[in-house]
């Protein structure tokens, strides 16, 4: 069976911006986990009561190499997909909606053969990260894990998608605001992982 292994952050500073990838990309299961930058450091993050979510889905229906950010995406069924999730303060209006649109407009002109499928607000009421935990049975079909504490109001639960068991997961945080890049993919990185992670995040306006 393959488990999803996330690195999961605190926000220590406002100033910080932290990042972290988990990788999943051999036959046999095994993963790798390796920093896109040295210096950055793994802290575990736990997601404050009054976060909303944002999930944001691109797709793309072809098999297609994007040079802007150095990723290939090889699928046997010709299907890619980036799941971005951001997670941010309820109270912080104004900055959620600035890096929202900042994050949207991005995707758009840096992955051009990618297509918007859904952005859909959540409401997260007491539920913490444990939605975007996946795991990756045999035939290669996944499901969130529900580790959540019953609580008093319930939440509405976001719709996550099956994931093929091969995919990679970025976490940024910055500002109190958290962001998920999960880049579902059958095989390969075109150039080196550290270097196609960290345009992706540069597209994306997520690194300097």
């Amino acid at each position: 069976m393959l488990i999803s292994v996330r690195r999961i952050i605190k926000i220590v500073s406002p100033i910080f911006i932290i990042a972290s990838i988990s990788v999943a990309c051999s036959s046999s299961g095994d993963y790798q986990a390796m920093n896109i930058k040295e210096g950055f450091q793994h802290f575990t993050f736990e997601y404050p009561k009054d976060y909303k979510l944002i999930y944001l889905n691109l797709e793309n229906m072809e098999n297609s190499v994007n040079s802007q950010v150095g990723i290939s995406f090889n699928s046997s069924s010709g299907y890619s997909e980036i799941y971005i999730y951001v997670w941010y303060p309820a109270s912080d209006t104004n900055t959620s909606e600035k890096l929202i649109t900042a994050l949207v407009n991005n995707a758009k002109s840096s992955l051009s053969d990618f297509s918007i499928v859904s952005m859909q607000p959540i409401m997260l009421g007491d539920i913490r990260a444990q939605q975007c935990f996946f795991t990756a049975d045999s035939s290669g079909t996944t499901s969130p894990q529900d580790t959540a504490q019953p609580t008093t109001t319930a939440p509405v639960q976001p719709t996550l998608q099956p994931r093929p068991a091969n995919y990679y997961i970025t976490v940024m945080v910055q500002s109190g605001i958290a962001i998920e890049i999960d880049m579902t993919c059958d095989q390969t990185i075109a150039s080196s992982m550290t270097d196609g992670y960290q345009h992706v995040l540069e597209s994306f306006g997520l690194l300097d």
